[in-house]
């Protein structure tokens, strides 16, 4: 007859808890997805680590998330039929865990000075370290595929767990060969200009452990789509996350909106598609926002609703901010005498829309 370890991963005292981090119930999601949590994102990231620290989270659904975590003096409940899935290593210090579904930690596990309560099922596929850990009313099963240094006894291996749970065997196995990459968040804008009409793409990510690129996928429909780019190279990275752009310069402006999403594709040529954006293109008529144009002593100009309108000289310093924050166009009339002749840039700006042209005040009065 097999034993099984009982791996202190995260835990519990009282049922009697405040929890300051909900995660959606009954809903698949990642960590560092907001719409994942009733009540914001827990702990933070830092330099590709996510800490939870003096917090409590209550995990309903599936929470996957593709970092390593550390966690300190905190509690994480796993509800009966709900999962964590963590895909990274994970340090658990003077904490708690409280587990009736499913805890997987694709990595090591580590976990030291604190209280578990495991009735459900946990598997580490890297080694595992517990030190002075206390286990309270654990009658579910655990699994260490590398080497367990526990103190609450022997472990069950991989082949272990195939025999006595082949279907849990199998997810696990799909989970390690699961693309490690955590999308953030992903937005687009249409950027209307003098010189040329684009599409901007931003998007965020962290961990890309066996990362290949991006498959850039744009449709008219959200049915049918095309391939339009391919992107391999970050535009920076701060404090562990990656910052992604991309243009989209080819595409018929008779269409009033497009829709994008990302194709993630690792070394292996396996891939993963994320969710869908849609991106409005609203051009403005600029004859009827701005004159006269040219201009002598004074400019008025038509905001939209909720559009920021900022100008610039040929310098590209700012002259002037205007915001109309209300669901109403706006017209001002600015007093312009004392500003230098030559050319000058507005841009507008709102939700989905960036356009900038050109202006020009004339060395005349005019009539």
């Amino acid at each position: 007859m097999t034993n099984y370890i009982q791996i202190p991963l995260i835990l519990l005292t009282s049922l009697n808890i405040a929890f300051s981090q909900d995660s959606k119930t009954n809903s698949f999601g990642y960590w560092h997805d907001p719409d994942s949590w009733e009540n914001g994102i827990p702990g933070y990231i830092e330099n590709g680590i996510t800490f939870l620290e003096n917090d409590s989270i209550n995990i309903r659904g599936q929470i996957i998330l593709n970092s390593d975590l550390d966690i300190t003096n905190s509690t994480i409940i796993i509800h009966e039929n709900d999962t964590l899935i963590i895909q990274g290593n994970v340090n658990f210090i003077s904490s708690n865990l409280l587990n009736k579904g499913v805890a997987i930690i694709n990595g090591n596990g580590l976990a030291a000075e604190s209280l578990l309560k495991n009735q459900g099922k946990i598997v580490i596929t890297g080694n595992y370290d517990g030190i002075n850990n206390t286990l309270e009313g654990s009658s579910g099963f655990s699994y260490v595929y590398g080497y367990s240094n526990s103190n609450v006894g022997d472990n069950g291996s991989s082949e272990e767990c195939l025999m006595n749970d082949p279907e849990l065997y199998h997810w696990v196995r799909s989970l390690m060969e699961l693309l490690p990459v955590e999308l953030l968040s992903f937005e687009g804008r249409f950027i209307n200009s003098n010189m040329l009409d684009q599409i901007e793409l931003k998007w965020t990510t962290i961990d890309e452990k066996n990362h290949d690129g991006f498959i850039i996928q744009r449709s008219v429909d959200a049915k049918n789509w095309n391939d339009i780019g391919w992107v391999t190279e970050k535009t920076t990275i701060s404090d562990g996350v990656n910052y992604y752009s991309f243009y989209d310069n080819h595409f018929d402006q008779d269409q009033n909106k497009y829709y994008y999403r990302l194709k993630q594709v690792d070394l292996d040529g396996n891939y993963e598609i994320h969710d869908i954006i849609m991106v409005q293109i609203q051009i403005l008529n600029k004859r009827n926002i701005i004159f006269p144009n040219p201009f002598n002593n004074y400019l008025t100009l038509k905001i939209p609703s909720k559009t920021e309108f900022i100008i610039y000289d040929e310098q590209m310093r700012k002259v002037l901010t205007e915001k109309n924050k209300s669901s109403r166009d706006k017209n001002i009339k600015i007093n312009t005498l004392n500003w230098a002749v030559g050319t000058y840039f507005i841009q507008t700006v709102n939700l989905n829309t960036v356009e900038t042209y050109k202006i020009i005040k004339a060395g005349m009065v005019l009539n």
